[in-house]
């Protein structure tokens, strides 16, 4: 398994009920596929079918067995993040008439076009922050979900005003974007305290199996205020069950930190 992942391909198992589903955690797997949801006609399966049913395990779903287009709408409801569709296609009496009409079916995507996950604090004069995240982002022909991390007050001259959001309502928002889209990847800027990175950001993160696939930590303002408190400066450096997890390590860039030395 380590040679398929370190080969860059994605893997998934297929299971079967929460014991195997625990078994295949253990492997770290990009994703699972429970089943069959319904009744298959493809292979004889043992166990009774499962139905559509709510998020089971903390990485992305795909649902497999019995499925059709027609259905599709409520297997992303319930959590999947894809469905794996055959007998619709293959013994239908014109099967590749069916599979341009699954590609183009807006219920088999249900918005789940892939997201990046930005948690970021806000600029109100639009220089950084939200603004020009959503825009940059925008630019590569990707959709953006959010986790508001802080709230400031900026000026061209000055950082007027800083208040971080509760680490309960980062945590909140992380989830609903989780839950709601497919995030393909993970990015952080001004995180603020200690407190956001360790019970929100770090936890919502290792819950889902998730990494940051680009850290970008905010220490000051241009004008030098410091937008990163002294005490959550380790969290962003040290390999510990509290640092951030990170697909590459990351480090700060000290020169940043005027107005904390």
């Amino acid at each position: 398994m380590l040679t398929i992942k370190y080969a860059g391909l994605k893997l998934g198992l297929s299971i079967h009920d929460h014991t195997e589903l625990e078994t295949a955690l253990v492997a770290e797997p990009e994703y699972v596929a429970p089943g069959p949801v319904y009744p298959t006609t493809l292979k004889k399966m043992n166990g009774r079918r499962k139905g559509s049913k709510h998020q089971v395990a903390p990485i992305p779903l795909v649902s497999i067995g019995g499925l059709n287009l027609t259905g599709s709408k409520a297997f992303f409801e319930a959590g999947a993040e894809s469905a794996a569709v055959v007998t619709d296609f293959a013994l239908n009496d014109a099967p590749e008439a069916r599979t341009r009409e699954g590609s183009k079916d807006r219920t088999m995507a249900l918005g789940r076009e892939p997201h990046l996950l930005v948690v970021v604090g806000s600029d109100s004069r639009g220089g950084a922050g939200i603004a020009r995240e959503i825009e940059t982002i925008a630019c590569l022909d990707v959709r953006t979900c959010l986790a508001v991390s802080a709230l400031t007050v900026q000026t061209q001259e000055d950082a007027l005003e800083i208040q971080a959001t509760q680490p309960g309502l980062v945590t909140d928002q992380m989830r609903a974007a989780l839950q709601a889209n497919r995030v393909a990847g993970t990015k952080v800027g001004m995180l603020a305290t200690a407190e956001i990175i360790v019970a929100a950001v770090a936890a919502v993160l290792r819950e889902y199996r998730a990494h940051i696939d680009s850290p970008d930590p905010v220490l000051a303002s241009t004008s030098g205020r410091a937008l990163l408190e002294a005490s959550a400066i380790p969290h962003h450096e040290v390999a510990s069950d509290t640092a951030l997890p990170c697909r590459h390590p990351m480090s700060l860039n000290w020169r940043c930190l005027p107005a904390q030395s």
